[in-house]
């Protein structure tokens, strides 16, 4: 399991840096409520050893989670119900031998918490586009495995615990722009106590793997979708010209209005309205401060 760990830091850290060169800069990471969303999803699943039998058992997922990035996000989720192995030796989960197969079937119900790092394939090397019929989303993930027994099995009293983590592929297929259709394929390694399988004396035996299979619905919550930085550096540019824009044609609009008045009142005789209006110009463009026209008036 140690080993397991090290190997998914590894590749959860090799997403998040190559997922983030090739977003971050052109793309607004989200705020705190955007890009939310919540699946739900159901299948089957295979929990297998290597000295045994594999059994299948039903599968239900629950998700909440959110995406940073076009191409990087997190969720966090339960995955259980029932699962089952077929083995030479008995143990708590499988305490009766079959009399047809000459095997013990070790059922057990589970529940596995675990935290997810997506990466949103699609976006990385195509680039993001909101309306994208088909996601491939690889994703890791880790967190703790509950198994236990019931009187329907005949093994309670049965319990098993390890942490536990694997990869998986989350294919996402666009419906509308709140809802997705959702395949989730899921490898997960665990210690061999979860069917049982282990010697008290150690912390585990060896490991066991669970190979789930579940489809179901995503649905966006709130607001969703990301900003192209470029875009709206763009918008504000022009949100800048047009401003400017506005400002040169008030100051130009309030420069005639100036030399129309100064015009005006500029009576001298003899002066024709073009001499006038010269004059003015000729006041406005040394920048000289407007006084009444003076023209034709006694001292």
């Amino acid at each position: 399991m140690k080993k397991l760990t090290i190997v998914l830091s590894v590749v959860c850290a090799a997403m998040v840096l190559f997922s983030t060169d090739a977003a971050a800069q052109k793309y607004k990471a989200s705020k705190a409520n955007e890009n939310w969303f919540v699946g739900v999803a159901g299948g089957v699943n295979i929990l297998m050893d290597g000295g045994a039998k594999p059994g299948c058992g039903a599968d239900f997922e629950v998700d909440f989670g959110k995406w940073i990035l076009p191409d990087l996000g997190f969720r966090i989720g339960y995955q259980g119900i029932t699962s089952a192995l077929w083995s030479n030796s008995a143990t708590p989960f499988g305490p009766k031998l079959d009399e047809d197969k000459l095997m013990y079937n070790h059922k057990i119900n589970f529940a596995y918490v675990h935290a997810d790092l997506l990466w949103d394939f699609t976006n990385t090397v195509w680039g993001y586009k909101a309306t994208r019929v088909y996601s491939c989303v690889p994703y890791g993930h880790l967190g703790y495995f509950h198994s236990y027994g019931s009187e329907t099995f005949g093994n309670k009293g049965a319990k098993g615990q390890s942490f536990a983590g694997g990869v998986g592929l989350l294919n996402k297929f666009r419906i509308s722009n709140i809802t997705n259709f959702i395949l989730d394929i899921r490898g997960t390694l665990a210690s061999d106590r979860i069917h049982g399988h282990y010697n008290p004396d150690t912390f585990y035996q060896g490991c066991s793997g669970v190979l789930s299979i579940a489809a179901g619905l995503s649905f966006n919550l709130g607001k969703n979708g990301f900003l192209n930085q470029a875009a709206v550096a763009g918008a504000a540019s022009a949100g800048a010209a047009a401003a400017a824009s506005s400002a040169l044609s008030q100051a130009d609009k309030a420069a005639a209005e100036k030399a129309a008045k100064v015009a005006g009142e500029c009576n001298e005789s003899g002066k024709t309205p073009a001499e006038k209006a010269a004059k003015a110009a000729t006041i406005l463009l040394k920048n000289q401060p407007y006084t009444p026209c003076t023209c034709g008036r006694s001292k």
